[in-house]
């Protein structure tokens, strides 16, 4: 098939319809380069997964660049310099600004031309009840990235505390350990034999068996 070199936003549905797009493409577009996106993003990449983070600081995108990830000073919701974007490495979009109602828009928007499977969010941010912090009771947009509580707020302490994403080979002899790890952190991917990239939402669990890299999000070790 005649691949493209790239194309925006608006020309993927075509492209897939005219076979023109790379099928199934396995890289990922962070929407939102806070330090736990550029974190994730870091450790995808020395996994070997394509990821370009975009967000309208410049500060964050200078400071992802200089961990070697692709970053662009890019408006998501801005049609026209949405278009500027070269998508056709990406498969997966996920949403990971610090405002709810923004991430819902962008998961919204990436489930139209990329399919719901593939747009992914932060989790919103917990609500107050009588004291207490409890999960938010509203059904967002997008599958939530790791779990149902990693959201911005929870994302970005974690990392102030030290916690790091760590890409884990699992073979045969530590395959019990990582699943028992995994339990006890936060898996956020899992990359096969062929190097196909799956991401861990709170309605798909890690893959994790012999041959598989993981991606978990906790204290470093």
């Amino acid at each position: 098939k005649r691949q493209v070199v790239g194309y925006g936003f608006a020309a993927l549905p075509v492209a897939r319809r005219f076979g023109l797009a790379q099928e199934e493409p396995n890289g990922v577009l962070m929407v939102g380069a806070s330090a736990f996106a550029r974190d994730f993003a870091a450790a995808l990449v020395s996994a070997g997964i394509p990821v370009k983070i975009i967000d309208t600081n410049e500060d964050k995108v200078a400071k992802a660049r200089s961990r070697g990830i692709e970053a662009e000073m890019i408006n998501f919701l801005d049609d026209d310099e949405r278009e500027e974007l070269d998508l056709s490495s990406v498969g997966k979009v996920v949403a990971m600004t610090p405002n709810d109602h923004v991430n819902s828009l962008l998961a919204a928007r990436a489930s139209e031309e990329f399919g719901r499977v593939h747009a992914y969010r932060l989790a919103p941010e917990a609500q107050e009840e009588n004291g207490e912090k409890k999960p938010s009771k509203t059904t967002p947009n997008g599958r939530l990235i790791g779990n149902k509580e990693l959201s911005f707020g929870v994302a970005e302490a974690h990392i102030a505390s030290g916690w790091k994403s760590q890409v884990i080979e699992v073979t045969a002899e530590n395959l019990e350990s990582v699943k028992s790890e995994s339990q006890e952190l936060i898996p956020l991917a899992s990359i096969d034999e062929t190097g196909k990239l799956a991401l861990v939402s709170q309605s798909r669990k890690a893959a994790i068996k012999a041959g598989t890299k993981i991606v978990l999000f906790g204290p470093k070790s």
